[in-house]
């Protein structure tokens, strides 16, 4: 979740096209949710379950070595389209949980 500690400032139009916007990602990642406030009594927010918003997921086992960052993440096929389809997650705090979010819009590192 992020949460925005001042109020957005948008004009009409801009609040039309960041809306449009926000509808279709809604749209396209179950789960997603989002408010946009112009006041700084309800904050504004973006919100993704991290099951179907994640590229990759691998739990791994106590005793198992986790994936080596920076190497191709394996997830099973069958898995990652169940998780990716609102699987629920049996979270737990023995796991490493290793999760993997690409984007060609967004640089991460600059960020």
């Amino acid at each position: 979740c992020c949460e925005l500690d001042e109020p957005v400032r948008l004009g009409m139009i801009q609040r039309t096209l960041v809306n449009t916007v926000l509808k279709f990602v809604k749209k396209m990642n179950q789960g997603f949710s989002y408010f946009l406030s112009d006041t700084s009594e309800n904050p504004s927010y973006l919100a993704f379950p991290v099951g179907t918003s994640m590229d990759r997921f691998c739990a791994t086992k106590p005793g198992k070595e986790p994936p080596k960052l920076g190497n191709e993440i394996y997830e099973d096929p069958d898995l990652m389209r169940k998780r990716r389809n609102g699987m629920k997650i049996e979270w737990n705090t023995e796991d490493v949980y290793t999760l993997a979010l690409w984007s060609a819009y967004f640089d991460w590192i600059d960020w």
